[in-house]
């Protein structure tokens, strides 16, 4: 045994370390990719939880805002229908109160001048008018003034779907339209033919959704100024409705819309 170990040179013990050492370098490059494998297949697992997880985490997170924008979507249609339902109710009743305005009383202020109702006679010259005094002399308060603050009353419900400046508006034209008839009939009654632009009560109505400018082109005024001031209530108020239910709005400016209705009024008194 001796002489088989002496007999081996270093070259050989060389050898023979070499070749151990590239057993153990395959073994350990084969052990690494195993192990590398190993690592790779285990994170690519994780890897593909955790994405699969967020991919649900996404999916419900869509499903939420689409919920969401779902309902907002229904809950706004369903708000602008009844803005709509609701507009056109006030519409409505702005019609029905212009209609309540009994006719003598509108006709004698569209045709008659300034200079007509301020006459002391002006009373016994339209009270003795073979066609209109009849007329003027049945009307009476609880029969002319009443159907006009209950059709008021209808819209009080549907308060919250009205803007401010929708009521403010709707709320002067009724309170126009309700005490130019009580002051009419009241007048009346006294032999007096009622002058609404000296009602200092009635021009503060106006002030609240008028413009002093406007307001004191209209008292200029000679002939069908009652005319003209309602023609631009309603005017404003179809301006607001457009607007509140975003069907756009007019440039066109008020003076220039009751200047056009002066034009009209003037034709026909020709």
């Amino acid at each position: 045994m001796q002489e088989i170990i002496y007999k081996i040179d270093n070259w050989t013990i060389t050898k023979i370390i070499g070749g151990f050492v590239g057993v153990l370098t395959i073994l350990g490059t084969i052990f690494s990719k195993w192990l590398l494998t190993k690592l790779t297949q285990a994170g690519q697992h994780n890897y593909d939880k955790r994405l699969e997880d967020l991919r649900g985490q996404i999916n419900r997170n869509n499903g939420i805002l689409s919920s969401i924008i779902q309902n907002y979507f229904s809950s706004s249609q369903k708000l602008l229908d009844k803005k709509i339902e609701v507009y056109d109710l006030l519409w409505s009743s702005i019609l029905k109160i212009r209609d309540e305005l009994p006719s003598g009383i509108s006709l004698l202020y569209q045709i008659s001048s300034d200079d007509e109702l301020n006459k002391s006679t002006a009373f016994n010259y339209f009270n003795d008018n073979p066609k209109l005094g009849p007329q003027l002399k049945t009307y009476k308060i609880e029969k002319d003034v009443m159907p006009i603050v209950e059709n008021e009353r209808t819209l009080v419900p549907y308060r919250p779907f009205l803007s401010d400046n929708s009521y403010k508006l709707y709320s002067t034209y009724y309170s126009l339209i309700g005490r130019m008839t009580f002051q009419f009939i009241q007048n009346y009654s006294n032999s007096k033919i009622y002058n609404w632009k000296k009602d200092d009560h009635l021009i503060g109505i106006l002030a609240v959704t008028l413009t002093e400018k406007e307001i004191e082109h209209i008292k200029s005024l000679k002939v069908g100024a009652f005319t003209v001031l309602t023609e631009l209530l309603e005017y404003k108020i179809l301006q607001d409705i457009k607007n509140n239910l975003s069907m756009g709005e007019t440039s066109e400016s008020t003076i220039e819309h009751i200047r056009d209705i002066e034009k009209m009024l003037n034709a026909m008194t020709k």
